[in-house]
């Protein structure tokens, strides 16, 4: 993510909010709606809107998730195989240009 400039960022962000996986939503206090939440979050969710509390995140507990190469994310380990099939798909850049599909458990073999 570091590496995307902003209008690659802001592509994402489009792409995700035309699909319904976050909502713009704003902080208790503000009037501008420059806050991301999942749609049930608790930004999302609350009338009022919620207060930004200062310091980290919780620490994400790593152990259940893996590198994947062949989708170039982590995944959690119990997330299906992928493979690449080769088939062009221009309109899909978050899959690099490729249709990602399922394999099977014969297949990995």
């Amino acid at each position: 993510v570091a590496k995307l400039g902003w209008k690659m960022l802001d592509a994402i962000r489009q792409e995700v909010m035309s699909a319904g996986l976050v909502v713009a939503c704003a902080a208790k206090g503000s009037r501008t709606r420059n806050l991301l939440d999942v749609p049930d979050g608790p930004f999302a969710s609350s009338p009022r809107g919620e207060q930004v509390a200062g310091g980290a995140m919780p620490a994400v507990d790593w152990s259940s998730f893996e590198w994947r190469p062949e989708a170039r994310m982590v995944v959690p380990k119990s997330a299906p195989r992928i493979a690449l099939t080769g088939q062009s798909v221009s309109e899909s850049p978050r899959t690099g240009g490729v249709v990602l599909g399922v394999l099977d458990e014969a297949d990995e073999e």
